[in-house]
């Protein structure tokens, strides 16, 4: 299929493959910047509704409330958000 003209439609492939899959054991460990942002999602892990990966940075500076007198977990980022709760509660060795 072209365009008027005779120019194609088409996409050109990529140049650059996929990097290959790693060989069973011989993964390496993070770096600890890398795990302390790692979710849990075990027992004890964060309730993430999307189950993601690594925990989101939340970039807004206040949060939806119960109500107007009542509050929730968080009311502006610069007394706690979700992001600086779950770094709280990392170990650092």
């Amino acid at each position: 299929m072209s365009w008027p003209g005779g120019t194609s439609m088409t996409h050109p492939s990529p140049t650059t493959s996929a990097p290959p899959t790693p060989e069973p054991g011989t993964t390496k460990e993070f770096r600890k910047a890398t795990d302390f942002v790692l979710t849990d999602h075990g027992e004890n892990g964060i309730l993430d509704p999307y189950r993601a990966s690594s925990l989101p940075i939340y970039q807004t500076a206040t949060f939806k409330q119960v109500s107007a007198t009542e509050g929730g977990a968080y009311d502006y980022t610069r007394s706690g958000n979700p992001t600086r709760s779950h770094v709280g509660e990392c170990e650092f060795i």
